[in-house]
This record gives structure tokens, sequence and C-alpha cells, in this order.
């Protein structure tokens, strides 16, 4: 039925558990403890944000019609952003496994059949 119950929600409902609270801060450490107790164990919304720079110069020379050396830099530079989300088993797998690892998990779920 989708039923969770928290260490927190447990000490709330213990009658008189307000007279202790008052003396002490066990329902703020029990509320503590559960932050992270139900459905926050995955993050729903992962990203890393990668940023990569390419950079290209090229010097050049050569001389006026005077006889005078004349020297130019030429520079361009790309810059690319990108932004990679991850599942809940860490950043960069999407779906791309090896034959080696689709056989494991084949062996796997035959064993637990």
């Amino acid at each position: 039925m989708g039923l969770t119950i928290t260490p927190a929600e447990v000490w709330e409902a213990i009658p008189w558990s307000w007279l202790i609270d008052y003396f002490s801060n066990a329902g703020d450490i029990l509320s503590n403890i559960s932050t992270g107790y139900v459905d926050d164990l995955v993050a729903s919304y992962a990203y890393v944000m990668r940023s990569y720079v390419l950079q290209a110069s090229q010097i050049s020379g050569s001389k006026l019609v005077n006889g005078y050396p004349y020297f130019g830099t030429c520079t361009l530079t790309a810059e690319t952003k990108t932004r990679v989300g991850a599942d809940p088993f860490g950043f960069g797998l999407n779906g791309n496994l090896t034959g080696k690892q689709l056989a494991i998990l084949a062996a796997l779920g035959i064993s637990r059949a």
C-alpha cells in the first residue's frame, strides 16, 4: 500500500513524547535521522556539467614591401558545454552495457529464478 513509517512518526505517536521533548532534543534527533529514511536515498534529478575549451593558434610572419618584418597571430577558441544525467547507479551508464556485463546480468537473473 506504499505505507512507510519513519522513526520520527513513531516518536510523535508515542504518548507523552512532547513532555520528553520539552526537556531533551530526542524528537529533533529522530527527525534528523528520518530525513533520508524514505525515498530520499536516490536523487530524482542528478546532473554533472562539463565544459570543454578547444583553442587553436596560428602565428604567421612576412616582410612588408619596404622590408620590415610583420608578424601576426590568429587565435580561434571554441567552447562546448554539456550536461550528463545520472541514474540511480551513477553517471554515464546510459544503458550501454558490454557483452560481458549483459552475460553477468543474465546469469544473475537465471540464478534468481
